[in-house]
């Protein structure tokens, strides 16, 4: 077949008096263009350095994601009037929730958690944990199986069943000065979880993150979080 039996032609006559026509022909290629739109969202708990799903694989360093998008007013979902989460982290004064729960991989077993203000998380978002500001991480060696207390790493793949690594994400597009960074946790200090059946309940003290980037760039976390095992 060759390029004129291939291609399609579209014709356009345009009368000009009577004695004379104005002829034009632009080609169709009849390509469509499908290129995916590449904006994420904090729904996507991804990491830049592995992929991530809702049950399995991942991290977050990519869990900045665009998090801009949470929700319809007009839709209604059971977070819109339900009381807010007894459990809550503390950054720089401002308060959040959790609104989405996901173990990201099981060796190490690391579970991410996207928190939320108050305001978003009473939003139903078009994807689960779109109505968030940032993750954060909790990477286990093993997965927790009684109370015990690790020592913080920032080896966000723990070689021992004693150290516990946090790492948190800020969401792309959420206006949050700290939008698009992620934070380690340090190599002092200690966290006790407890483990109560399939529930693990962990308090945090001032505890100081530190830039992935720049570990002049830090934060002090405070809170009391609760993790589904």
């Amino acid at each position: 077949m060759n390029a004129l039996t291939s291609t399609k032609f579209i014709c356009i006559f345009v009368a000009i008096g009577t004695a004379s026509a104005l002829f034009a022909c632009s080609n169709d290629e009849s390509s469509d263009d499908t290129t995916a739109d590449t904006s994420d969202s904090g729904s996507n708990t991804g990491d830049s350095s592995a992929d991530t799903d809702s049950s399995t694989t991942g991290d977050s360093s990519a869990a900045n994601d665009d998090a801009a998008s949470t929700g319809d007013a007009s839709i209604d979902c059971d977070q819109k009037t339900a009381a807010l989460p007894s459990s809550s982290i503390t950054i720089e004064g401002i308060t959040y929730y959790p609104v989405l729960e996901t173990v990201l991989t099981t060796n190490p077993y690391r579970k991410q958690i996207n928190f939320g203000t108050a305001e978003q998380f009473h939003k139903c978002p078009e994807e689960a944990g779109q109505n968030s500001t940032l993750a954060i991480q909790f990477t286990f060696n093993t997965k927790p199986a009684a109370s015990a207390s690790y020592t913080y790493t920032d080896n966000r793949a723990p070689e021992t069943t004693d150290v516990v690594n946090l790492y948190a994400s800020f969401f792309n597009n959420t206006g949050h000065a700290r939008a698009s960074k992620n934070y380690l946790s340090p190599t002092t200090g200690t966290m006790a979880l407890t483990v109560t059946g399939m529930k693990a309940t962990t308090t945090i003290t001032s505890l100081t993150m530190a830039g992935e980037a720049n570990a002049g760039d830090t934060f002090p976390l405070s809170g009391t979080v609760e993790m589904n095992l």
